[in-house]
C-alpha cells in the first residue's frame, strides 16, 4: 500500500468523507458535486525512512456549536493514541499527535463552518529495521 493509500484509508475510517488537502471537490468539474461538511482533509506527507515530518488534518463541520466536531476530534485523537502505525510502501508510517494536538480556528467567510486543525508528527520506518 502506498503512503497516499494508507493515509486515505486511515482518514476515511472515521465515517466521514476524506480528501487530500489539494483534492477537495469544488463542484467546478463537469458532473462533480462540491464537498459539503462534515468531512476531513489531510496533508500527504512522505518522510524519508528514519526521519520525521509534520502534517496536518482538518475536520470540517457545519453548525452553530462545537459539540459534534469535538466528538469527532476526540474519536480521531483516541485512534491515534500515542502513535498509530500504518503499513505504507516498504515499511510503516507512524502518525503521532503534534503540539498542540488540536486547535479550533474560525472560518471567517462562513461563521457556520467549524474547523478543527490536528497537528501531527509523522515518522517513516523501514521493515525489519532496514
Amino acid at each position: 500500500m502506498t503512503t497516499e493509500q494508507a493515509l486515505y484509508s486511515f482518514w476515511s475510517s472515521f465515517g466521514l468523507p476524506a480528501y487530500p488537502e489539494e483534492a477537495v471537490p469544488t463542484g467546478e468539474a463537469e458532473g462533480e458535486e462540491a464537498a459539503e461538511p462534515p468531512y476531513i482533509t489531510y496533508t500527504i506527507v512522505e518522510p524519508e525512512f528514519g526521519t520525521h515530518a509534520t502534517g496536518q488534518a482538518r475536520i470540517w463541520y457545519r453548525g452553530d456549536g462545537y459539540e459534534e466536531i469535538a466528538k469527532k476530534k476526540n474519536e480521531v485523537l483516541k485512534a491515534i493514541g500515542k502513535g498509530k502505525l500504518l503499513p505504507a510502501g516498504s515499511g510503516f508510517l507512524c502518525i503521532r499527535p503534534g503540539t498542540p494536538p488540536a486547535q479550533y480556528l474560525p472560518f471567517s467567510e462562513m461563521p457556520e463552518i467549524k474547523v478543527c486543525y490536528l497537528n501531527l508528527q509523522m515518522d517513516a520506518y523501514a521493515m525489519n529495521g532496514e
